[in-house]
């Protein structure tokens, strides 16, 4: 008999790794299927670095379904970018999370300075570019990233800090890009609220970033 390949449905996972062997794609689509998710989009974890091979071949199992957010160093090509692209990449992955166990980057992510030279090679592909920093480097940033001329995605709702609630100036700023269509925002809490399984202490932050722009969200 032959097999129906299952419906997809309309919704999307936006922010899933594919870390082996632990984290196989053969098991992330079973958890798709499962949920009854349609899509997803793979994000290159710092295990790999700009190593995007694991990506790539993750995603070529499952091509209709699958999309992924790369990294890649300031140094990479058109080339590069365009051999990526073919692979179902569609933006690239951006940090300044500061290093957990020492002083520097945290290792494996690449910085807002080769986001900079990246940036026309993004905009000529459609792409985006995904953030991953604290409010405070964000907001610093927002001069320049308003600029850009490419889709910004927030990481984890910006990272504000929770201790300075949604009144935060730097928090503001976020909520304003958001607001003006320039930022899109990951409603992840996962890094952001000490008060899981209801993170009470993040729904502020969710609500304050609906009322600033509910179709900029996923």
């Amino acid at each position: 008999m032959q097999q129906t390949a299952p419906s997809m449905s309309a919704i999307c996972d936006c922010h899933a790794h594919i870390v082996l062997p632990h984290a196989p794609v053969e098991r992330f689509l079973q958890m798709l299927d499962l949920h009854g998710i349609g899509r997803a989009v793979l994000v290159q974890p710092t295990h790999y670095a700009s190593d995007c091979s694991v990506l790539a071949t993750a995603i070529a199992r499952a091509p209709d379904r699958l999309r992924g957010v790369g990294v890649a160093g300031a140094e990479a090509s058109e080339a590069d970018l365009m051999a990526l692209h073919s692979a179902g990449v569609r933006g690239l992955r951006f940090s300044e999370m500061p290093n957990p166990h020492g002083d520097g980057r945290m290792p494996g992510t690449v910085g807002f300075d080769a986001l900079r030279t990246l940036a026309p090679l993004i905009k000529s592909l459609g792409w985006h570019a995904q953030l991953w920093a604290d409010a405070d480097v964000l907001a610093a940033a927002a001069p320049w990233l308003r600029q850009l001329g490419i889709p910004i995605v927030l990481d984890h709702m910006g990272r504000p800090s929770v201790a300075r609630g949604v009144v935060d100036r730097d928090f503001q700023i976020l909520c304003g890009m958001v607001k003006d269509g320039v930022a899109w925002a990951k409603l992840s809490l996962c890094r952001l609220s000490a008060r899981a399984p209801d993170y009470v202490d993040a729904r502020p932050f969710h609500d304050a970033l609906i009322a600033a722009n509910p179709t900029q969200l996923v």
